[in-house]
């Protein structure tokens, strides 16, 4: 009877710990979207709204948060003007600390611009022998931004030099970052994914999304990491799937109806997602469309 006591008292302890750890994360998500919705009302003070977004970014990363972010600080008096850059830009990245922006171009040149000051903060170039294809900040709280440009993933460290170098064997053409973690998923044009931890230049995992016909290339389009460590993955094959990184053998669920199709081939694909907080994935269609899509089933 007093091990089942025990066992009950130590069951009961955990629950407590677990309900209080959830209900921190809310009072945070809250507090962070407050931040972000007072940040908006105060745009005729610039330095004000600012603070109040970058705030509630370094509090909480989402969709809402950088939304108002990116809106303070283009209203900041040193922003109006365009920053000046020497090619084309193919990627952009801003890090959970908002105090930079990456930036990368048709060169395969990285910049790092710094939000307040409008500062060049560094330069790298001769990184990348081809064009920047994506970007995203590595880690939350870390001033280091991973960056691909198809041929090499590479973490590029405080000062833009490279930390790791991985080399997927495909060309890439999506990236996502988990936050929490810093893991890496890459896409790829034969239609697999790759994942690795932050500081690997080993994926722990590989695996197919799109079966290929013979003679055909079904790319990956996008990629997102939702609040749960899953990941939801588009292809140009017009659907859009989540897999558990545990178990990506089969996906947890398939949604093929976001496209429009012609004889069963799609004329129409998911090229941006994104999943916000409650899990709610939200695409950008290549025909214009945007839809919503319960992050649990993946229904509509």
């Amino acid at each position: 009877a007093l091990a089942v006591l025990t066992v009950a008292a130590v069951a009961g302890a955990g629950i407590a710990v677990y309900n209080a750890n959830q209900a921190e994360q809310r009072r945070v998500q809250a507090e962070a979207q407050r931040l972000a919705a007072q940040s908006r009302t105060e745009l005729e003070r610039p330095d004000l709204a600012f603070l109040l977004a970058a705030h509630g970014y370094r509090l909480h990363q989402s969709v809402q948060t950088e939304g108002a972010l990116l809106t303070a600080v283009a209203n900041l008096p040193e922003f109006k003007q365009r920053i000046p850059v020497d090619a084309p830009v193919t990627a952009v990245a801003m890090s959970d600390a908002a105090d930079r922006v990456w930036i990368g171009t048709a060169g395969g040149t990285v910049l790092a611009q710094s939000f307040t000051s409008g500062a060049e903060i560094g330069r790298a170039d001769g990184q990348f022998a081809r064009e920047v294809v994506a970007m995203a900040p590595a880690a939350a709280g870390a001033d280091a931004v991973v960056v691909t440009d198809g041929s090499v993933v590479t973490t590029l460290d405080s000062a833009l030099r490279p930390a790791v170098v991985r080399t997927p064997g495909n060309a890439v053409t999506a990236l996502a970052v988990q936050p929490s973690t810093g893991r890496i998923a890459a896409g790829t044009v034969a239609g697999a994914v790759l994942v690795w931890d932050a500081d690997s230049s080993a994926p722990i995992t590989t695996f197919p999304v799109v079966q290929n016909a013979p003679g055909k290339l079904s790319s990956i389009t996008a990629l997102a990491w939702t609040p749960d460590g899953g990941l939801v993955v588009a292809g140009r094959d017009g659907a859009i799937r989540r897999f558990d990184i545990a178990r990506p053998d089969r996906p947890v669920w398939e949604q093929s109806e976001v496209a429009n199709s012609t004889n069963g081939e799609p004329v129409s694909w998911v090229s941006a997602l994104t999943v916000v907080d409650d899990g709610t994935v939200v695409t950008g269609g290549s025909d214009g469309t945007v839809g919503f899509w319960n992050g649990a089933d993946g229904r509509p």
